[in-house]
C-alpha cells in the first residue's frame, strides 16, 4: 500500500533505534529529513523505493554499514547529506551520485570513492590524453587526480576532515592496485592497506597493476606511501591536508 505524504521532517528530536523499512511505502515523499537524531543500524534498502524523493538528510546520526545501491535509482534526488555517521564501503557512482561532492559524506568511518564525475572531469581537463598516467583493465589513471582536482578540494576546504583524508588514501591504493576494499581476497585481518604496506619496498610490482604504469617506480612508491599515510587507522595519525598538497605537488613535478 502506498502512503500519501510529501514531506517528513523529524530532525533534531533525539529519536533512537533503526530507521523503519516501512518508510519505503511513502512513495510520494519528496522531502525526508531525519538528521540530528540517534538513529542507528543500516540505511534501509527500501529508501530506494521513494521514487519521487528530492531531498534526503540523514546526517548527524549513528548509522553504519554501506550506502544502499538502491539510492542510485533515485533520479529526482538533488540534495543528499549522509555526513557525521559511521558509514563504510564504497560510495555509489551511478545516478544522482555523479553530482554529489565530498561534503555530502564527511565524518564517516571508512567511505571511499569521494570524487564525483564532474570533479574528476575537471581535474583531468575533460579526460585529456595528456593527463593519462596509464591504461589498464580497470580503466585509466589520470595525473589530474594527483594534482589539480586534489588541490581544488584542499583549497576550497572540502576535504577538511580526517575522514575524507582516509577515503582519499584508500582511493589512491584502489587506483594503483585495481583492487577494492570489498574484494573477496580481503578476509580476516587482511585488507587493502595491509596488502600494500607489506609490498613496500621490494614487492611493489606484485600488487600494482602493471598495465597502468607509465612512470618511474619511485613515483609509484611515493603515491603508495601517500595513500598509506592518508589511511592510517587512527585519525590523529593521518597526514593533514596541507601536507597532502605539498606531497602531491612534489609528485606532480617529478612526473612532468
Amino acid at each position: 500500500m502506498m502512503l500519501l505524504l510529501q514531506s517528513m521532517d523529524l530532525s533534531g528530536n533525539r529519536i533512537s533505534g533503526k530507521i523503519p523499512a516501512i518508510l519505503g511505502d511513502f512513495q510520494s515523499l519528496s522531502v525526508l529529513n531525519l538528521s540530528k537524531n540517534s538513529f542507528s543500524g543500516a540505511i534501509p534498502e527500501q529508501v530506494g523505493d521513494l521514487i519521487t524523493l528530492d531531498y534526503l538528510d540523514l546526517s548527524h546520526n549513528n548509522l553504519f554499514g554501506e550506502i544502499p545501491k538502491s539510492l542510485a535509482v533515485l533520479s529526482h534526488l538533488h540534495y543528499l547529506n549522509l555526513s557525521f555517521n559511521k558509514l563504510s564501503g564504497e560510495i555509489p557512482r551511478q545516478g544522482p551520485f555523479e553530482n554529489f561532492t565530498a561534503a555530502c559524506f564527511i565524518e564517516n568511518e571508512a567511505l571511499c570513492g569521494l570524487i564525483s564525475y564532474q570533479e574528476f572531469r575537471h581535474a583531468t581537463n575533460d579526460f585529456s590524453e595528456a593527463n593519462i598516467l596509464g591504461v589498464g583493465s580497470f580503466g585509466s589513471i589520470f595525473k589530474g587526480i594527483l594534482s589539480e582536482g586534489t588541490l581544488e578540494y584542499g583549497l576550497e576546504g572540502r576535504v577538511s576532515t580526517r575522514g575524507d583524508i582516509y577515503s582519499y588514501g584508500i582511493m589512491l591504493l584502489e587506483m594503483l592496485t585495481r583492487k577494492k576494499p570489498t574484494d573477496d581476497m580481503f578476509v580476516g585481518e587482511l585488507n587493502l592497506r595491509q596488502l600494500v604496506k607489506a609490498s613496500i619496498p621490494y614487492k611493489i610490482m606484485e600488487v600494482i597493476d602493471g598495465n597502468l604504469l607509465r612512470t618511474e617506480q619511485g613515483d609509484v612508491l611515493a603515491i603508495m606511501e601517500l595513500g598509506l599515510e592518508c589511511s592510517r587507522e587512527l585519525p590523529e595519525e593521518r597526514i593533514g591536508i596541507k601536507d597532502v598538497i605539498i606531497k602531491l605537488n612534489k609528485i606532480k613535478s617529478q612526473m612532468l
